[in-house]
């Protein structure tokens, strides 16, 4: 991937919360792979956190680097908005609070919006569009029939107009182009997002944190948020299987334990824990801090991904990036990422995953695999530029459409003097 010359300032969203850690994830691998670029190559870049992630120490993570700067609200957006809400009503303070916001970014020079997960921004701005995947498409069974008909029509709005959509797999485009026959001439670009590791992931002490968490020696880990998809309970019920045959083994959860489309999910996960006793085998540790994580990845004897769907697999971009065996099933996706110490077991089975569970664990040993760490440390520096090279190609493409385009939009503009 060539390199791009010409400065380029950015507006970035930043995606996920604790609702989605996977969405805070792709914000922060994104900014560390743009953070290995020469000087000279880094952009600007303006982010917004949003106010759902106010105050949970973003704000000092991503304003430490140097190319990053975050966006401050304007004091005066919020006085106005509280008049016109009180003249004009809710819908109307609403519109005007988002195009003030617009004028904001605007007023910092940004030329281009990603990721952009709606309408494309108004005013003097290229928004990049981005969906993560289809699966409310391809497992209706896990939305409602309301989700599903919002999420078509808010999709066939954004998607209509002449904005780059970015995609992270040929398999999520496969999909695009499978339930948006309409919209098949869409501009459209793969951004295979990496997990970016740095120095200090590498060289901290994994039994110290483990210590903490009081965890056994040997451990399978499992970092996925509770997500009906992910299919927790296809492993628990394969431990079970393998506990009735002799064979215990521990493993590792961490993760959000909350399923919007299902508020019963996780506790019919303990009620499966408990009565197959394996709640001494199994360690739930909920949402932990990134660093942590990244020791207990070290350490675990191998990892495990059991989804049955993904865009994009962050958990199989973190084994990669620390050379890691990886148990994972063989959905399209995962075949796609091709991680290098990759076994794959029949997605959805349990017999698959019991076997090959059982195999993987005879011949395991704890980590952390120093030589194996110390080559993917080099091979996860050179992805990280690529993948930041791509993402700001990319963006040069939006910044040269922004160029040729007009300043502004006149009817927003129009609405914006009515509302003053």
């Amino acid at each position: 991937m060539s390199t791009i010359r010409k400065p380029i300032n950015i507006y970035l969203l930043m995606t996920g919360g604790n609702h989605w850690v996977g969405g805070v994830q792709y914000t922060r691998n994104l900014i560390q792979a743009m953070d290995l670029l020469p000087k000279d190559e880094k952009p600007s870049v303006v982010l917004s956190l949003g106010k759902k992630n106010l105050n949970f120490g973003y704000e000092q993570e991503f304003g430490a680097y140097d190319f990053v700067r975050l966006e401050e609200s304007a004091p005066w957006i919020s006085i106005v908005s509280s008049g016109v809400r009180k003249v004009f009503g809710e819908s109307v303070s609403k519109r005007f609070i988002s195009l003030a916001d617009r004028l904001t970014c605007t007023a910092r020079k940004c030329t281009v919006a990603y990721p952009v997960k709606g309408l494309p921004l108004a005013m003097n701005i290229e928004s990049v569009l981005w969906i993560p995947d289809f699966q409310y498409k391809c497992l209706p069974e896990y939305f409602s029939e309301e989700e599903r008909k919002q999420r078509d029509l808010s999709y066939s709005k954004m998607l209509d107009n002449d904005s780059i959509l970015v995609l992270s797999s040929e398999s999520v485009r496969t999909d695009f182009e499978r339930f948006f026959p309409e919209h098949r001439n869409k501009k459209v670009r793969i951004l295979r997002f990496i997990s970016v590791m740095n120095k200090d992931d590498y060289l901290s002490d994994p039994d110290e944190v483990c210590a903490r968490y009081n965890l056994p020696d040997k451990f399978i880990y499992l970092p996925n948020q509770f997500f009906m998809h992910k299919r927790h309970d296809l492993v628990f019920l394969a431990l079970a299987k393998l506990k009735r045959n002799g064979v215990k083994i521990n493993l590792v959860c961490t993760g959000n334990s909350q399923d919007y489309r299902s508020q019963d999910y996780y506790t019919s996960l303990i009620n499966l824990l408990h009565d197959n006793q394996l709640a001494d085998q199994v360690s739930l540790l909920g949402l932990i801090p990134r660093a942590d994580q990244i020791q207990i990845f070290r350490k675990a004897a191998f990892t495990l991904q059991p989804s049955i769907f993904e865009g994009w697999s962050t958990t199989v971009e973190d084994g990669i990036a620390l050379g890691k065996e990886i148990l994972l099933s063989d959905i399209a996706t995962h075949k796609e990422q091709k991680p290098e110490y990759g076994h794959f077991f029949k997605a959805g089975c349990i017999d698959s995953l019991v076997d090959s569970i059982n195999q993987l664990w005879n011949v395991a040993r704890p980590g952390p695999d120093l030589e194996r760490e110390r080559l993917a440390r080099i091979e996860n520096r050179n992805r990280g530029l690529e993948f930041a090279r791509t993402f700001l190609y990319i963006m040069s493409e939006a910044d040269a459409k922004h160029c040729k385009s007009s300043i502004c939009d006149k009817h927003e503009l129009e609405n914006y003097s009515d509302i003053i």
